[in-house]
């Protein structure tokens, strides 16, 4: 547990300058590996206006237009939001509703599963984040959602018994994230971590 407070840190920490200045890298866009889509027109006006509120923190006005956008069209899309507003306002267990009822409208929506197993990491519930994370890599086919769920799931491990050589075989299994712009410094942050504690 005393690693926990050190990895959400490093979970938000982003050093942008820092990776502006290692050279063009992959822009981090995980919609070119997600094949869903809201399709109402009026839905997608609500969900547009959720997310114009809650990039300005007003997290209850953000709430209301995404379950407006759910009324329209139920959307593992909208679920997610939904879901990550929840989390961000630290009302997890709500959270994690919205994140298996959009993975129960749709099985193959991934960020739904990595914000869930992320509410778990919170919560220090590891086992329910690990075999979230398990489920996902079982039945997913994208190199990149699999690498994501793989850091994931180093991450839970280290705060878990830090298991230092199923930590290195996850980080393994996710340094593709390393040729991506916007991840690169979250994985090499995290490693550097693991490598201080396992040697």
């Amino acid at each position: 547990m005393k690693y926990f407070s050190i990895l959400i840190i490093l979970l938000v920490f982003s050093c942008k300058s820092e990776t502006e200045k290692r050279g063009p890298l992959k822009k981090h866009n995980p919609y070119t590996e997600i094949q869903q889509n809201i399709e109402n027109d009026s839905a997608i006006s609500l969900y547009d206006k959720g997310l114009e509120k809650y990039q300005k923190m007003e997290y209850d006005s953000a709430m209301v237009y995404f379950q407006s956008s759910l009324k329209i069209e139920q959307h593992p899309i909208t679920y997610n939001e939904l879901g990550t507003t929840s989390a961000t306002q630290r009302k997890y267990e709500q959270a994690i509703e919205y994140f298996k009822k959009g993975r129960e409208l749709d099985p193959i929506y991934w960020p739904n599963y990595i914000n869930e197993s992320r509410t778990y990491l919170t919560l220090a519930e590891f086992d329910k984040g690990k075999n979230i994370l398990n489920k996902m890599i079982r039945n997913c086919d994208s190199d990149y959602w699999i690498s994501y769920a793989n850091f994931y799931l180093a991450l839970m491990y280290f705060n878990d018994g830090l298991d230092c050589t199923k930590i290195k075989e996850l980080l393994d299994k996710s340094k593709s994230m390393k040729t991506d712009s916007e991840l690169r410094t979250q994985y090499e942050n995290f490693y550097k971590t693991y490598k201080n504690n396992c040697g």
